[in-house]
């Protein structure tokens, strides 16, 4: 079992690391902190570059880095696999059809924690040395909690990407509505909807862990009473047991022939 983990593993890193797609991946994610490189290049005052980063960046990295990094990491492997005939091979190994499925689903989260590291740490590491509007600490204090949301974004979701490639050829397209529609989308608006959205969850948690209430873009969902900690990182560590576990029994009863 531990063999086919980490093989599975060390192919699910080898076809995410390199080459232009995870280029392109890195590019989204530190597309909103270019913000702070130019107003550092043309001047900012010390506290507009620290209001950057709380009320731009960290919503940015919720409402556009999470869904598309997560969909560009986790469902190309899944589709090349099935594409090309090669989950054939995996699924008739020794080892139950979940054992390879933990090591591409842990490949690709590893890849999502070093992207979400640097759409967090790299602006606010250039805001620390660049400006005098927070401590170098306070800094780190916001960026780490913006990668904590993040690193529980790249978990849970992540796990809903791979039951969606083990459960549908089009898992683009259902990917697209769970994660732009369903979790940005739903998860900003009023209503009572927004509870069973991921996104609705992770709001809460930036509000908690980096002080972010409001947002330059406006869509900063306004919730009186947002989820605490606690229920949180029940809901989302729930979710990606849940929706792991129907990856697994999917794949058992998927055929590959």
């Amino acid at each position: 079992m531990k063999h086919a983990v980490g093989a599975t593993f060390a192919w699910s890193l080898r076809r995410r690391v390199g080459g232009a797609r995870f280029l392109g991946a890195l590019a989204v994610s530190l597309l909103p902190g270019l913000n702070i490189v130019l107003n550092a290049a043309f001047g900012a005052n010390d506290r507009e570059q620290f209001d950057i980063y709380l009320r731009y960046v960290v919503p940015m990295c919720l409402y556009f880095v999470t869904p598309f990094v997560t969909m560009m990491t986790m469902l190309p492997a899944l589709g090349e696999l099935y594409d090309k005939g090669s989950i054939g091979y995996l699924y008739t190994r020794p080892s139950q059809r979940w054992v390879p499925l933990l090591g591409i689903y842990a490949g690709g989260v590893t890849v999502m924690l070093i992207l979400f590291a640097a759409a967090a740490f790299v602006p606010a590491a250039i805001g620390a040395l660049t400006t005098e509007a927070a401590t170098p600490l306070e800094w780190m204090r916001v960026a780490t909690g913006l990668f904590g949301a993040l690193a529980l974004a790249a978990i849970s979701y992540g796990a809903v990407c791979l039951f969606l490639g083990v459960w549908t050829k089009r898992a683009i397209m259902w990917a697209a509505g769970l994660l732009v529609f369903w979790g940005v989308v739903i998860g900003s608006v009023p209503g009572s909807l927004r509870a069973t959205s991921l996104h609705h969850y992770l709001f809460g948690l930036v509000r908690k862990w980096c002080g972010v209430t409001d947002a330059w873009t406006g869509m900063f969902p306004p919730v009186t009473n947002p989820p605490g900690v606690i229920v949180s990182l029940l809901v989302l560590l729930g979710s990606t047991a849940a929706f792991f576990l129907m990856a697994a029994r999917t794949a058992e009863r998927r055929d590959v022939h």
